[in-house]
């Protein structure tokens, strides 16, 4: 049940996301070979949030709705539980994945090497002792994924500010993104709720866009994006320009 439904869906997200991570190599390799270091601050900041913008969302959202959207894509909702602890290791995992871009830009190929091997040590020993227990059993593994990738991204971002002396604005990459994702999970749990009734497929697909919505109008009431960060996604120039013509966001 694990291995085979919780885990692929765990890994969907992270997947999509990386598409960002190796968009920004080739721009923070290129400003760190000029020692651009004010470019290689802005694009590894940027890379930063707007990741950690769509991870959060989908790190909720599957984690609130585990039991359905297993009921939607495999008919068998046994490891829901797991998927909903699993859920919360995406965050960290599409971080980790940005940040280790990131060093590999930096010529740093080692450290991400190291930092991995460390929290690998760390999930083992989780593992080890959680599965042991009858109480928590396989639970005790998606556990020992979330606090290895914790440790993975603390490694990780210790190595960046040190390297590149920079500094993370608290309420621009987690005050403000935490808001939009709860309210957005108070906006899918009241759907879910009130669609219960219907088939469980109906009732899922309609919570998940009632979400996309309520997180897509909270991002940009907090302004919690502008204009660059729009430019970091795929076809992020369209889409921004686009959002400056109907007023959405400012240029």
């Amino acid at each position: 049940s694990y291995t085979g439904y919780a885990v692929p869906l765990f890994n969907m997200p992270p997947t999509l996301i990386s598409s960002i991570s190796i968009s920004i190599v080739p721009a923070i390799a290129s400003a760190y070979v000029e020692k651009n270091k004010d470019l290689v601050k802005k694009t590894t900041l940027l890379a930063i949030k707007v990741t950690t913008i769509f991870a959060l969302p989908c790190a909720v959202g599957i984690a609130i709705l585990a039991e359905p959207i297993l009921n939607l894509v495999y008919k068998n909702a046994s490891s829901a539980k797991s998927l909903s602890i699993l859920g919360y290791a995406i965050v960290f995992v599409s971080l980790v994945m940005v940040t280790n871009a990131i060093l590999q830009a930096m010529r740093k190929e080692r450290i991400p090497v190291i930092n991995m091997a460390i929290g690998g040590v760390f999930k083992i020993v989780i593992n080890y002792i959680l599965v042991a227990v009858p109480g928590i059993n396989i639970n005790g593994a998606p556990v020992g994924t979330i606090c290895c990738y914790v440790i993975i991204l603390i490694l990780n971002l210790c190595f960046i500010i040190k390297e590149m002396r920079i500094g993370f604005n608290i309420s621009e990459f987690i005050v403000k993104p935490v808001i939009c994702v709860a309210v957005m999970a108070v906006g899918v749990l009241f759907v879910n709720r009130l669609t219960s009734s219907m088939h469980y497929a109906i009732s899922v697909l309609l919570s998940i866009g009632a979400g996309a919505i309520v997180y897509f109008i909270m991002i940009f009431a907090l302004k919690t994006v502008n204009y660059d960060d729009i430019l970091m996604i795929p076809k992020g120039e369209k889409i921004a320009d686009i959002m400056v013509k109907f007023k959405i966001i400012n240029k």
